[in-house]
């Protein structure tokens, strides 16, 4: 549960902090492979009004 907040702390950094709208536009993160594996949907953290956890959806 830890390590998910983690993840979910590192893919949306950049959202929270301005740098874009929608975290899968960031070129640098690693949600493009969770993406490609599955783990995670595609509009993960679309927006600030829309972060969540992991364990949302698994």
């Amino acid at each position: 549960m830890d390590y998910c907040r983690h993840i979910d702390y590192v893919h949306a950094n950049p959202l929270k902090n301005g740098y874009l709208t929608q975290v899968q536009n960031w070129p640098y993160s690693t949600i493009h492979q969770y993406v490609f594996d599955g783990i995670l949907p595609a509009d993960r953290c679309g927006d600030l009004g829309n972060l969540s956890t992991v364990s949302d959806h698994t």
